[in-house]
């Protein structure tokens, strides 16, 4: 059944204090990603039925990082994959979002170019994740084009490996939209209205940090993003040992080339 349509005002001022979401216009029914990945673990964040967005990122600021733990159960309210961090570390595979243009909002054409980055990170204060991310340590950009469609679930890969040793963050910075036809455009991503702990989601949107994704909409359907993260454990051992020659092995490779020379002449 189609939901009426309801687009909140933002609030006054909310690059610096706080914001309204969005709710979506539900047009038939507008299901979370299901998503495999290529990487054996698998931490789906979202807990329950899309219901919010954002339409008030500021390009080039506006940033959402969702604490990503691959150890969780994967039971409700617990994404994860069950790994284990001891004696493993992490390489993430890949990181897919569910991205929703304007338009699944009744609120503009939804056409334009969305340019966004997608970053993982450390916690700013070791061992804590209630303080938010740290630094970027991998930061990959993605470019697409919104066609009206309203929802696009787009797969960004990592093509490095990080050796990552404890839970992390996983950012979506919103870089430019680029409208096509309207003079204004945006994008957005998207969020159940499931209850959540403190110090999983945090929101930039104004460069001077991050704040608690609860902090900073006021409205309360502040629910769990929809993003997942693909990725696989493996043992760290020590590099391999690559020989050695030293200054005793050159000189034998020296005699070696010598008599070599020496045999083939007297052949």
């Amino acid at each position: 059944m189609k939901k009426t349509l309801t687009l909140l005002l933002f609030a006054a001022g909310f690059s610096a204090m706080a914001a309204n979401v969005n709710s979506l216009n539900n047009l038939g029914g507008l299901e979370p990603m299901t998503v495999n990945g290529s990487g054996a673990c698998v931490t789906s964040n979202i807990q329950g039925t899309l219901s919010s967005g954002f339409l008030g990122y500021v390009a080039g600021i506006g940033t959402h990082a969702i604490l990503i733990d691959p150890t969780g159960s994967g039971a409700a309210n617990d994404p994860g994959c069950g790994g284990d961090f001891t004696g493993m570390v992490f390489d993430v595979q890949d990181v897919t979002f569910n991205v929703l243009d304007e338009s699944i909002f009744g609120a503009g054409d939804g056409l334009g170019v969305a340019t966004y980055e997608v970053s993982l990170h450390g916690f700013s204060v070791p061992g804590d994740s209630l303080q938010g991310p740290g630094p970027a340590f991998a930061t990959e950009t993605q470019v697409f084009t919104a066609n009206a469609s309203g929802q696009y679930q787009i797969t960004t890969a990592f093509a490095a490996e990080e050796a990552i040793t404890e839970p992390f963050f996983v950012s979506w910075k919103l870089i430019s939209f680029v409208p096509d036809v309207s003079p204004t455009g945006t994008i957005s991503l998207a969020w159940d209205s499931e209850p959540r702990p403190l110090g999983r989601q945090f929101i930039d949107n104004d460069g001077n940090g991050f704040i608690d994704h609860e902090n900073f909409f006021i409205d309360g359907d502040a629910g769990w993003i929809d993003v997942v993260v693909t990725g696989d454990f493996y043992q760290q051992g020590p590099p391999p040992m690559v020989p050695s020659l030293g200054v005793f092995g050159l000189i034998l490779m020296s005699l070696g080339l010598m008599w070599l020379v020496r045999s083939r002449i007297k052949a």
